[in-house]
């Protein structure tokens, strides 16, 4: 079982990953998609095209930078109405948010890097506000980031991790 709390903010963590994937390996969104929808890509590009060029479209006229949450509320809102999730549902939930990613990134790019640079600027702030918190003793260990390399940007990452699938699976 899975706190919904924390499960959420790693999904986030998964969309933008996605994102960062898609925009720096453009010609490996449909081979990622087809990994786990081998008959059903092209639909599930289609169902979310409209839905988010809306969103991007209403982003680029607003004054709120586009976030993660924009585009997985719903998911969200379901899996917080308890407390807990089952292993199943949270990678189900952690997978989606990826390859949902992925998707934006193919049909609408600079939403993507919106997604994406919104992140890391987040993140820094997040690190910079931790780093003037802390005093000159050492954090203890609850209070250190959770995640990866919190001075890695999410792109360098998403390198990272694809260096090692390729490594040990391969695109075939």
């Amino acid at each position: 079982m899975f706190e919904s709390g924390p499960l959420s903010e790693a999904m986030v963590g998964a969309f933008v990953l996605g994102c960062a994937m898609g925009i720096d390996h453009p010609n490996l969104i449909l081979t990622i998609l087809e990994q786990t929808h081998p008959t059903a890509v092209d639909e599930i590009i289609d169902e979310c095209r409209a839905p988010m060029a809306e969103q991007v479209a209403a982003a680029k006229g607003a004054t709120e930078p586009l976030e993660p949450e924009d585009f997985l509320d719903e998911l969200i809102e379901a899996l917080e109405q308890g407390e807990h999730v089952d292993e199943e549902t949270a990678h189900n939930a952690l997978s989606m948010s990826f390859e949902y990613g992925c998707v934006l990134a193919y049909l609408e790019r600079t939403g993507a890097i919106m997604v994406r640079n919104a992140f890391n600027r987040s993140q820094q702030e997040a690190v910079e506000a931790f780093e003037a918190s802390v005093s000159e003793e050492l954090p203890g260990l609850d209070d250190v980031p959770a995640g990866p390399d919190p001075y890695q940007r999410v792109q360098d990452l998403a390198e990272e991790i694809l260096e090692a699938y390729r490594a040990d699976i391969g695109f075939g």
